[in-house]
C-alpha cells in the first residue's frame, strides 16, 4: 500500500494486557461515547495458545463480538509464550519463535478467526525497545516477513504495521537520539518495506516535534523507495521523561540508583498493601517516593498522591496537549491518531512504585467506578470534545501568521459542516496559565461564531464586517 488513508480517524488503545488479568470486558460503549473511530486492542500470543495446539478465545472472542462495522480494528500482536519463544515469557517482553511454521500456524489461526473484522494487524511494538523485544533488528525483520505473509494470504483486506517507533528511533534536527534504535529501524526500513503498509510513530516527546517527526518517518521510508501512510499509534502528554527540567532526575529510575534507600523506607511503617508494593516495586521509584515532599513540583504532579492543585493543573497541561498533538499531527499529513490510553487495564489501586506507572499511569482517559469502565478524567472529556469539532473531518492546515511564532492557527475543514478554527498560543505550560491572552483577528465568512476552548469553557467571541476577533491563550480554543 502506498499514499494515504482514505479518511481521518481519532482513536484511543485499550491498555497493554486485555484479557489476561482479568475477563475481558465490554469497552466499545466507552470508547464510542468518546468518539473514538479506530481502537487498538493487545493480544499476546501465550493468551491466545497457552499449550501446544490449545486455542483459548475468550479474550478474542469477547473483542470481536463488541464491534460494529463502524469501527475500526487495530490488534497489536506480541510474540509472547511460555513454550514456543526464543526467550520463554508469558509476558513482555516478547521474541522470536523457536520454530516459524508453528508461529504461523499460530497466527494464521488467529488472523482466520478475526478474517474481515481487522483493519491493521500489527507485528509485535517497539522492536528497538528492549522492555518490548527481545531480539535483534535482523530477528524482527524475518519475524515480520512471516507476519507480513500470514496475514496477506488469510486477510488481503487487511493492512500490515510494522512495530511503532519510538521518539527517539527518528533523527530529527536538534534532537538527541539513539543510536541503536535508529540503526534497527534503518535495518527493519531497508529489509523489510514490502512487508508492511503502515508506518507507525509514537511522539510522547515534546508535541511541537511531531511535524519534524512524520517527516523524518516519510524521509526514511523515502530513502529506501517506500511511500507508507505514518499514523500515530500512541501519543499522550505532558511525559515526565521529555521534560528537559525533569530528565536529569528521572535517568537514575533505570539503574537501580536509590536501593539503600528504598530498604530504608520499606523498614518503616507500612500497612500490607503498602508493603507489599515497596516489596514487589522497584527500589529507585520507592527512594523517589520517599522524598517526594522535596521533589520539584513539576515532578510531584506525575506522582501518585500529589497534592489536588498539582492533580489538577497536570490534568489542565493534559487537556491542552491532546489538541496540540492531534491538530498538528492532521496538519502534517497523518489520518490516524490513536492515544494511549483508554483507562486501566483492571478495576482497584496500581502499585506506584514502577517506573512505567509514573511515565505513564496518569495517561488514562477513564476510570472505574462500581467496578464499571466509564467515568471519565478531563482528559477524556476533551477527547470527546476533540472527536466532536472533528467529526467528519477532510483537512487541516496550519494558517501562517506573520512576526507571532508563538500563535497557532489551524482551519478545518469538514464535511457537511461550516469552517472551524482552532487557536492557541504555546508557552510554558506548567508556570504559564495566568498568562492574559492575545487577540486575535482574521476573516470570517460566516454571520456568527461561537467559541468553547479544550477544557469545555466557553470563550467571548465576535464577528463584525466579515472580520472574526477571539483571544487566545495557552489553552485551545475551537471557533465555528
Amino acid at each position: 500500500m502506498t499514499g494515504e488513508l482514505p479518511d481521518v480517524r481519532l482513536g484511543v488503545s485499550r491498555g497493554l494486557t486485555y484479557g489476561i488479568h482479568t475477563e475481558p470486558e465490554v469497552f466499545m460503549p466507552v470508547v464510542r461515547e468518546l468518539g473514538a473511530r479506530t481502537i487498538r486492542v493487545y493480544l499476546y500470543w501465550s493468551q491466545i495458545e497457552p499449550e501446544p495446539d490449545r486455542f483459548t478465545w475468550a479474550a478474542v472472542d469477547a473483542m470481536l463480538a463488541q464491534m460494529t462495522d463502524a469501527d475500526e480494528v487495530w490488534v497489536t500482536v506480541y510474540t509472547t509464550s511460555t513454550w514456543a519463544t526464543r526467550h520463554p515469557n508469558p509476558t513482555l517482553p516478547a521474541s522470536p519463535a523457536r520454530d516459524p511454521a508453528r508461529y504461523r500456524r499460530f497466527l494464521r489461526a488467529l488472523v482466520a478467526r478475526c478474517r474481515g473484522r481487522v483493519r491493521f494487524w500489527q507485528c509485535d511494538n517497539e522492536p528497538c525497545v528492549e522492555f518490548l523485544w527481545n531480539g535483534s533488528a535482523e530477528d524482527y525483520l524475518a519475524h515480520l516477513e512471516v507476519f507480513a505473509e500470514v496475514v496477506r494470504e488469510t486477510d488481503p483486506r487487511a493492512l500490515v504495521v510494522v512495530g511503532g517507533v519510538p521518539p527517539d528511533a527518528l533523527p530529527v534536527e536538534g534532537e538527541e537520539v539513539d543510536d541503536e534504535a535508529v540503526a534497527c529501524f534503518e535495518t527493519i526500513v531497508s529489509g523489510g518495506g514490502a512487508c508492511f503498509d503502515v508506518f507507525d510513530v509514537h511522539p510522547y516527546g515534546d508535541p511541537y516535534l511531531i511535524p519534524a517527526v512524520v517527516a523524518a518517518a516519510h524521509r526514511l521510508l523515502a530513502e529506501h523507495g517506500s511511500a507508507k501512510p505514518v499514523v500515530l499509534g500512541e501519543y499522550n502528554g505532558p511525559f515526565p521523561f521529555a521534560l528537559p527540567q525533569l530528565r536529569p532526575r528521572l535517568v537514575g529510575l533505570w539503574s537501580g540508583v536509590g536501593a539503600a534507600e528504598a530498604a530504608e523506607a520499606a523498614a518503616g511503617p507500612a500497612d500490607d498493601r503498602e508493603q507489599e508494593w515497596q516489596a514487589t516495586g522497584e527500589p529507585a521509584m520507592v527512594a523517589l517516593y520517599r522524598r517526594m515532599a522535596v521533589m520539584p513540583p513539576l515532578l510531584q504532579m506525575f506522582m501518585a498522591g500529589c497534592a489536588p492543585e498539582l492533580a489538577d493543573k497536570r490534568h489542565r497541561w493534559n487537556c491542552r496537549d491532546l489538541v496540540v498533538r492531534n491538530l498538528l499531527a492532521l496538519a502534517a499529513g497523518v489520518r490516524r491518531t490513536v492515544c494511549w490510553q483508554l483507562g486501566p487495564d483492571h478495576p482497584g489501586p496500581r502499585n506506584p512504585y514502577q517506573v512505567m506507572e509514573l511515565l505513564f499511569g496518569k495517561f488514562d482517559l477513564v476510570g472505574y467506578e462500581n467496578g464499571r469502565l466509564g467515568r471519565r478524567h478531563p482528559a477524556g472529556e476533551t477527547l470527546a470534545l476533540l472527536t466532536g469539532r472533528l467529526g467528519d473531518v477532510r483537512h487541516v492546515a496550519e494558517v501562517d501568521v506573520p512576526g507571532d511564532a508563538n500563535l497557532y492557527v489551524f482551519e478545518v475543514d469538514r464535511t457537511g459542516r461550516g469552517p472551524l478554527l482552532v487557536a492557541w498560543r504555546r508557552g510554558d505550560d506548567f508556570d504559564g496559565e495566568d498568562e492574559p491572552p492575545t487577540p486575535f483577528e482574521c476573516a470570517w465568512t460566516a454571520s456568527d461564531a461561537r467559541a468553547t476552548d479544550a477544557l469545555g469553557r466557553p470563550v467571548p467571541v465576535e464577528v463584525r464586517a466579515g472580520r472574526l476577533r477571539v483571544p487566545v491563550s495557552l489553552t485551545p480554543v475551537f471557533v465555528e
